[in-house]
């Protein structure tokens, strides 16, 4: 469930959570309402905000493909107690260890 909030929810939603918390900080000669209140939520640029989102859940997901360690083929062991002891979860090649 981590992973799935790190990886998803996350990217998604800080574009939204950082604008929010700018509006809020920014004087008002920005564009912000300057006393610590959040200024309507009809005012938030919706699309280019999820479009943010978006790529950035895009660039995660790209980049864990790219740089996670498993290999073509394999297959994922999820963690196991064996003898008492926790064997973290790891990839495996078919047929092999």
């Amino acid at each position: 469930m981590l992973r799935v909030l790190l990886t998803y929810v996350l990217p998604l939603i800080a574009p939204f959570v950082i604008y929010e918390v700018w509006r809020m900080l920014a004087p008002p000669k920005y564009g912000g309402s300057g006393t610590g209140e959040a200024d309507p939520v009809d005012r938030m640029p919706w699309p280019w905000l999820a479009a943010a989102g978006v790529v950035l859940v895009a660039i995660t997901v790209v980049s864990l493909a790219l740089f996670s360690d498993w290999e073509e083929g394999s297959v994922y062991e999820p963690p196991q107690l064996i003898d008492g002891d926790v064997v973290p979860g790891r990839f495996v090649k078919p047929g092999g260890n």
